[in-house]
């Protein structure tokens, strides 16, 4: 997931030069969203604070509930800003949301920029939601070998017994014809 993020932080970078970026996962245990990386550390905590801020206001909700990028703008005395909220969804889950921060002189998000990030969120989550699914699948698979592996061992440990008890039971089986035999020559010797 770590190469999905970087790949994904590089391709916003790439079309916005000048914004700030944040990527939220949702964590699976407790549904809470976490910062997972950041494209300045330098502006991970006003990243983290903002995003928290959204999250109080309910647009990371509103985002994931509709699907589609949203905008905000956060009027600040010191500098004005826009702030982009991309879901990071597939038809089946939410993995989570970018934030994107782009200072007051750089311009608003244009509608192309936002379907563009759109279109490079659905293929984040779905990508990532494949990796997650092909990890799991190698999971099961490891346990599914693992208990074969065990059941094989006791099936051949069971063969093993009854190949030995097979031999006890042909052994003692020859041992009663002998002396059904050998009791029926001597029974026959004094008759005649």
């Amino acid at each position: 997931e770590r190469d999905l993020l970087t790949r994904l932080m590089e391709e916003i970078s790439r079309l916005l030069p000048a914004a700030h970026c944040a990527v939220y996962m949702v964590q699976p245990d407790t549904l809470d969203l976490q910062v997972q990386a950041v494209s300045d550390p330098a502006r991970q905590a006003e990243l983290q604070r903002i995003g928290a801020e959204q999250i109080r206001h309910g647009l990371f909700a509103w985002t994931f509930k509709s699907g589609r990028a949203t905008i905000a703008e956060r009027q600040e005395p010191a500098h004005p800003r826009a702030v982009a909220i991309v879901p990071l969804v597939t038809p089946r889950s939410i993995i989570g949301a970018c934030l994107i921060l782009q200072d007051g002189g750089c311009g608003e998000f244009s509608l192309d920029q936002l379907a563009i990030l759109s279109v490079l969120g659905g293929q984040f989550a779905a990508q990532t939601e494949n990796h997650r699914l092909f990890r799991k699948l190698e999971e099961q698979n490891r346990t599914l070998e693992t208990q074969v592996r065990k059941r094989t061992a006791e099936l051949e440990a069971t063969l093993r017994s009854l190949e030995k008890m097979n031999a006890t039971v042909l052994e003692a089986a020859t041992l009663k014809n002998r002396f059904l035999s050998n009791t029926s020559h001597e029974l026959r010797t004094p008759l005649n």
